[in-house]
């Protein structure tokens, strides 16, 4: 009978954004081992020794690009944009259904945050760029992914936060097709889930209306606040063959059209 231990590496040769991401890492006692990078399982060899750092490279950049071509997201979130995520996520209209996120926030904060988040196997993180002029500049216009991944039952959680001054102008349908695709398309996740302030009608009426999710729960007082009060919390579901069979067509069709959409991020 195979005995497995958990362990941690530091990475000492590794092309991304951050100096010392960590890997978790199954290793047997014959040294055989599989870790898990950024959502993707790779197999290899590991010889027990003293010193725990192992020379690897992770895997390259993922980008996605929307299928009407105005925007692209990128995981994981590139460097030099710290400042304008700080903004984004402060913005008071940003946090007015989403007081569970702090009102506080430093570039510090946002880089710490993500090399943590980097280092998780269970969420993936997109930032979204929207592409402006022939030098081909990009311009941070929210940011998205999945997060709480269990790949038992195949399922995840969705978020998405865009730009205020962006609303209304079918960013946000963008952005999450583009998501939704890589989640249901390449990824073959069976279930999603969404989860917003039940006061939150701009959010829920896109979901509703715009998705067609289905409500699942009202959850009361569920999520604790920045001022230590409580707020519901309305939670939707998409599975695959409704993605497939009805959303995807439906919000491909809108973009494709140009329709503008009253939509709010979450």
């Amino acid at each position: 009978m195979v005995e497995y231990s958990t362990l941690v590496f530091e990475l000492i040769n590794y092309t991304g954004p951050y100096s010392v991401p960590i890997v978790s890492s199954l290793c047997n006692e014959a040294g055989s081992r599989t870790y898990t990078i950024n959502n993707r399982v790779t197999a290899g060899l590991f010889r027990p020794a003293r010193s725990l750092h192992l020379s690897m490279q992770l895997p390259q950049t993922l980008i996605l690009q929307s299928p009407i071509g105005r925007l692209s997201l990128i995981s994981p979130p590139p460097e030099g944009d710290e400042e304008a995520t700080v903004a984004l996520r402060t913005h008071p209209k940003v946090l007015e259904h989403l007081k569970i996120l702090p009102d506080r926030l430093t570039v510090e904060d946002v880089t710490t945050r993500a090399k943590q988040r980097l280092a998780d196997p269970r969420l993936l993180d997109f930032s979204a760029y929207l592409t402006k002029g022939a030098d081909g500049k990009r311009e941070l216009i929210g940011v998205a992914g999945y997060f709480n991944l269990d790949t038992v039952n195949q399922s995840c959680e969705v978020g998405i936060l865009v730009r205020p001054d962006l609303h209304g102008k079918q960013y946000a349908t963008e952005i999450l097709y583009v998501v939704l695709h890589h989640i249901f398309n390449t990824e073959k996740l069976h279930r999603i889930t969404f989860e917003t302030a039940s006061s939150n009608g701009a959010m829920r009426g896109w979901l509703e209306r715009t998705a067609g999710a289905r409500l699942e729960c009202q959850r009361r007082d569920a999520w604790r606040i920045n001022d230590g009060t409580f707020v519901d919390v309305a939670g939707y579901a998409m599975l695959a063959d409704e993605w497939h069979d009805k959303v995807e067509p439906r919000l491909r069709k809108r973009l494709e059209m140009g329709v503008d959409s009253k939509e709010k991020s979450n």
